[in-house]
Formats: C-alpha cells, sequence, structure tokens
C-alpha cells in the first residue's frame, strides 16, 4: 500500500476512535439527585415568588449542566418525578 492510503485509513482509524470515546463518555455521565434538587432551588430561589417561565428554566439549567437541550428536558422531567418542581407547558415552580 501506499504511504497516502495508510496515512488516511490511520486518520479515519483515529477519527472512529474519538467518536466512540466521546459517546461512551457522554453515557457514563450521571446526574446525582441531591445536585440536581440544590440547583433547582438555587435557579427558581433567584426568581419573585420562585416560578420562571419553561424555557428560562431549561436554559439555566442547560447552562449549569453544560449539556444540550434533550439533557436538560430529561432532568427537568427528573426534577418532577422526585418532587422538586411542577411545571406545564410555560411555568415550572417550585414544589
Amino acid at each position: 500500500m501506499k504511504t497516502t492510503t495508510i496515512v488516511i485509513l490511520a486518520v479515519v482509524i483515529i477519527c472512529l476512535v474519538l467518536v466512540g470515546v466521546n459517546r461512551y463518555h457522554h453515557r457514563q455521565h450521571h446526574f446525582n439527585t441531591d445536585d440536581l434538587r440544590q440547583v433547582v432551588k438555587n435557579i427558581l430561589s433567584l426568581q419573585p415568588d420562585h416560578i420562571m417561565q419553561r424555557s428560562d428554566f431549561l436554559k439555566a439549567l442547560r447552562d449549569h449542566y453544560n449539556c444540550q437541550n434533550k439533557e436538560a428536558l430529561w432532568l427537568l422531567g427528573r426534577a418532577k418525578e422526585k418532587g422538586f418542581v411542577k411545571y406545564d407547558e410555560k411555568w415550572v415552580e417550585e414544589s
């Protein structure tokens, strides 16, 4: 084989390994329930009446956990499941 082919093949293999490691790392990312309770409390304590718009709350979760929207939605559902918040289509409030 030519040297160019070997180099291209090595670069492709390295890229595939990096993608695999990145996916594995994101799957192993766990969220602590006590930490989530404290984060929800901190976010909502800054608001009057401890209520804020759902989109703003999700943005605050994304910013704190440095995650994507899908994970922030999952965290919001987890917070509701644990009884930390109540929410509807537009508002999130502390339970």
